[in-house]
């Protein structure tokens, strides 16, 4: 396994242990959930980098690299909607993680078919945007104690909902042709 593979499969592991320290609830532990956190943002930033230069892209990586960062945010966010104090509704959170299962499931069947369907501007952006605001309200929860009273975590997740559902509507629509395809494929086959 190479080194990109190695640090996507780090992250995976590592998300078991931001949950565990979320649901602890200490202002310590959320300071180690915000460690584990940044960790794994750091590390899905260099597996890519590492990967591109040194022409170490595999098909593991392709599927298990974008799959590691959804399993990390949505467990951020499913977490934050299980704590009372975050203020944070379920319903922008099963939006938000919805859109993550449809997407994911569409990239799979396109790489079974042999099709590679790079992130558009608007799914980075979106992943950006999802892994600021975790780390905005992480930190909110830490300043606080745990006490987020104000209603800035609620907004940020709103907002995070709303720009994921977009990106997954523009992924769906750009890409339409290729999962019509598997579509067929799959209806002939049968």
């Amino acid at each position: 396994m190479n080194l990109p593979n190695k640090l996507t499969v780090a992250r995976i592991m590592m998300t078991p242990f931001f949950i565990l320290f979320l649901a602890i609830g200490s202002v310590g532990a959320r300071i180690c959930a915000l460690v584990i956190f940044l960790a794994a943002s750091l590390t899905d930033l260099w597996d890519g980098v590492i990967a591109r230069r040194s022409g170490q892209i595999t098909s593991f990586g392709k599927l298990m690299d974008p799959l590691a960062d959804k399993l990390i945010i949505c467990a951020a966010f499913i977490s934050f909607a299980g704590m009372r104090d975050m203020g944070i509704p379920a319903w922008p959170v099963v939006l938000i993680v919805t859109r993550e299962i449809i997407i994911t499931d569409m990239r799979k069947e396109a790489l079974r078919g042999s099709r590679v369907i790079d992130a558009s501007k608007a799914g980075k952006y979106k992943t950006t945007v999802q892994i600021v605001v975790i780390v905005i309200i992480l930190l909110l929860s830490i300043l606080k104690g745990l006490r987020v009273t104000e209603k800035l975590p609620y907004y940020l997740v709103l907002f995070t909902m709303l720009l994921t559902v977009y990106s997954g509507a523009e992924y769906i629509l750009n890409n339409k042709r290729v999962f019509l395809a598997e579509l067929k494929e799959d209806k002939d086959g049968v």
